[in-house]
């Protein structure tokens, strides 16, 4: 924890990969200072079976999740929130979404690996 699960349609993962996105991604989580770097993973998902709006298959859409443990104020998870949309709409010029979950920290489960 934190996860960033990177949504994308299949027509777009070679430019996705082309900037690194999920290294990106992981990048800015740890600038932003909240977060032990060890602890942020970032992966991507393709989506083959997918219609974008009137271009149907022609369409393409980047949709980001963060996963954050509860507790963080409303304006810390606005703001990481606003900051990867704003980088991501910087970088491509697809449908582009972004929200941040929180996790329970009643019911998340997790497991460090051995050092």
């Amino acid at each position: 924890m934190p996860h960033i699960i990177i949504e994308c349609s299949q027509n777009i993962v070679s430019e996705l990969e082309a900037v690194d996105v999920c290294k990106l991604t992981y990048d800015m989580l740890v600038d932003a200072n909240l977060f032990s770097p060890n602890d942020i993973k970032s992966r991507i998902h393709s989506v083959s079976n997918f219609h974008v709006g009137p271009k149907g298959k022609a369409g393409s859409f980047v949709h980001v999740v963060i996963q954050i443990l509860e507790g963080r104020d409303l304006a810390v998870r606005q703001e990481l929130a606003k900051n990867m949309f704003n980088k991501l709409n910087q970088l491509f010029s697809h449908s582009v979404t972004v929200d941040l979950e929180e996790l329970s920290k009643d019911t998340y489960q997790k497991r460090k690996p051995a050092q």
